[in-house]
């Protein structure tokens, strides 16, 4: 069974992919800002990997805390 911890920190990661996502769209609708929006997709792609990370670092659960079930809905 996953930790709280774990879930928030997959929501977290999904959101920085879907970020990525969005804007390289952005990237290819908007030719004038092309390279702004391929620069922020590619941050957002090294955000997800830093975040996937940590998954497996032992730590993960001191570092969001105990109350890390209550903070998630917060985060969708």
């Amino acid at each position: 069974m996953k930790s709280g911890a774990t879930n928030l920190l997959e929501l977290l990661i999904e959101h920085e992919s879907a970020l990525g996502r969005l804007y390289v769209a952005f990237a290819g609708v908007f030719n004038d800002t092309r390279v702004f929006w391929q620069t922020l997709a590619g941050d957002e792609q090294r955000h997800a990997r830093g975040l996937g990370s940590l998954l497996t670092d032992p730590k993960l659960e001191q570092w969001l805390g105990p109350e890390v079930q209550s903070r998630s809905p917060a985060v969708k």
